[in-house]
């Protein structure tokens, strides 16, 4: 029982300690995320980043525990919330995942002022104010005309076999692709990744077969349709952003160097 000693003492283990903890748990519980997105939309799994921050706000006090809540929306944001590799505070899941960190943090602050002063406390709620003041400078996506009609078609004929005929996926045993319909990377406010996905390709994982360019065979125009028809289909409701312009622009990004 020697290890668990610290949980019965008086004052925390060491601050530096606390902090190595706080960096350990949230880059285990990302990496546990990329599992479970293949059984749960993302958006729903923030909640896992929870473990994290009660850990460290039980025992270092709220000071770590905001620290750990604010590492720990930042690592969801940078590697589960599209558009992913990028750090964007655009919508509402963003900001309910730091929210939701915070308070969790924030419910060990009367056992935690032991071991901080008010100084502390005053300057977390200093540094919290100063990013709820800030605002995004990302332009809201635009809506481009849809041809319905062409794009479904397109959709039967490019995309149905692997995702399904309403967008609801095929097993992986088949060969099929995942689901479309509900898909955080196909309704993120951005479509950057969709855009990425489909130009470039994606690799295989988890049982899938790899996903080639799908600019074999349609134009760059008819490309942009299908996604717009995808982000808008079976109860996808993201904006018909997508640009030819776009899809060129991305051809150029992952042409082969």
């Amino acid at each position: 029982m020697r290890p668990l000693t610290f949980l019965l003492a008086t004052e925390p283990p060491p601050r530096r300690a606390g902090v190595l903890v706080a960096v350990v748990a949230v880059a285990l519980c990302t990496l546990l995320i990329y599992p479970l997105k293949q059984v749960a939309p993302v958006v729903s799994l923030g909640v896992v980043y929870l473990l994290a921050v009660l850990i460290v706000s039980a025992i270092w006090g709220a000071l770590l525990g905001v620290f750990t809540a604010v590492l720990s929306a930042a690592a969801f944001n940078f590697f589960h919330l599209p558009p992913v590799g990028h750090f964007e505070i655009r919508n509402s899941s963003n900001w309910v995942a730091l929210i939701t960190f915070v308070v969790a943090a924030d419910t060990h602050i009367p056992a935690a002022q032991t071991y901080f002063g008010t100084a502390d406390l005053a300057a977390v709620a200093e540094y919290l104010k100063s990013q709820a003041a800030k605002t995004s400078t990302v332009s809201e996506p635009v809506a481009v005309p849809l041809d319905r009609l062409a794009a479904g078609t397109l959709y039967v004929n490019n995309c149905a076999q692997c995702h399904g005929p309403h967008g609801a996926g095929m097993p992986a045993a088949t060969g099929g692709g995942p689901p479309l319909r509900g898909n955080p990377l196909v309704v993120a406010p951005d479509p950057t990744n969709v855009v990425r996905a489909t130009v470039g390709g994606l690799p295989g994982h988890f049982g899938r077969v790899p996903m080639p360019s799908q600019l074999n065979g349609v134009t760059a125009a008819q490309l942009a349709n299908i996604i717009n028809y995808v982000r808008t289909s079976w109860g996808n409701n993201a904006t018909p952003s997508v640009t030819p312009q776009m899809v060129f622009a991305m051809q150029a990004k992952t042409a082969p160097q």
